[in-house]
């Protein structure tokens, strides 16, 4: 977790006698961006609470024991580490060659088996709120994993007539990138926090427990302001002074080792929805983020690592049960 050097940060206008609350990145012209930006940082606040995870989706989830295990059971709140692969079911492609199961790589994910905090705004629904805090996965599946130990291998699978299909972010938490946008939009400089598809009507996947440990849910936010005359574009007018939220989320563990303390974080992360065209709205937030707390002081909200994961399944074929 980055160390913040104080809950505001602000530069200066370097200008006669003006009051010192914003920097300006160029000469305050029509047309000339953000020409001064402020931020001020909430500090991080646990939120949710250690009950099990309720979904609004119609059937459930079968879970089937492989093999037992003999660790700590899972509590709801936990913080619970898995490795699954993914199985479907593979058309023969050669003259001769049958049906088979093919399987795609083993992949690791930390799971959060809490209970996400109420809506944070009003008028707004789950699928905006996972963009604006990113999101845990899904709670049919979170929720099977209370009650089992550490060590356990099952099989995870949607009941017959279950709506929807089960998928869990990889980094701990997944976001939509097209819709919440982050400091990365280069497409080859995005940090991978995939929605991971586990369970439909043509997938299953094998599950084993890997740990548990108390885990926690912390949200953070921050008012980026900006100042400067923006020309209008897309149907967005934009005022000259502007001010929205960016912000946060991470999850932590206080686990045993190998693991120790475990810090899974997502942020900053702003969204707009399509339609929202409020003249306040935010122009370029990223780039001046980056002028306010940049990586050389602010590393690890910079040094975001993680996998998309492979979804491949057919040129894998699955190996026999043991």
């Amino acid at each position: 977790m980055a160390d913040d050097k104080s809950s505001v940060r602000q530069a200066q206008f370097g200008t006669r006698g003006l009051a010192i609350v914003f920097t300006f990145a160029c000469s305050a012209l029509p047309g000339c961006d953000n020409a001064g930006e402020r931020i001020s940082l909430s500090r991080w606040k646990q939120v949710g609470t250690r009950a099990a995870p309720v979904s609004d989706l119609r059937g459930d989830v079968v879970s089937t024991q492989v093999a037992p295990g003999e660790g700590r059971a899972v509590e709801p709140g936990d913080l619970v580490k898995i490795q699954l692969t993914t199985s479907r079911m593979c058309k023969g492609v050669e003259k001769g060659q049958s049906n088979f199961v093919g399987q795609s790589e083993p992949h690791t994910a930390w799971l959060w088996t809490g209970r996400e905090p109420d809506l944070s705004m009003p008028h707004t629904n789950k699928w905006q709120e996972q963009n604006r805090w990113g999101g845990l996965g899904s709670e049919r599946f979170r929720a099977v994993l209370i009650g089992k130990r550490v060590g356990e291998k099952f099989r995870v699978r949607l009941a017959d007539g279950a709506e929807g299909f089960e998928s869990i972010p990889l980094n701990g938490f997944s976001v939509i990138q097209d819709f919440a946008t982050t400091l990365f939009q280069i497409r080859d400089e995005l940090p991978r926090w995939p929605d991971y598809q586990i369970a439909s009507r043509e997938l299953w996947a094998n599950v084993e427990i890997l740990s548990a440990c108390g885990g926690a849910l912390h949200r953070r936010e921050a008012t980026l302001e900006q100042r400067g005359a923006v020309s209008s574009m897309f149907g967005q007018n934009y005022a000259s002074r502007r001010a929205d939220t960016i912000r946060w989320s991470a999850l932590e563990g206080r686990c045993g080792s190998p693991d120790g303390k475990v810090w899974l974080q997502i942020g900053p992360l702003y969204y707009v929805h399509i339609k929202d065209k409020r003249p306040t709205n935010l122009y370029d937030w990223a780039s001046s983020y980056k002028r306010l707390r940049p990586a050389s002081e602010f590393p690890d909200e910079y040094n975001v690592k993680g996998s998309k994961g492979s979804g491949r399944h057919c040129d894998r074929p699955q190996a026999p049960n043991r």
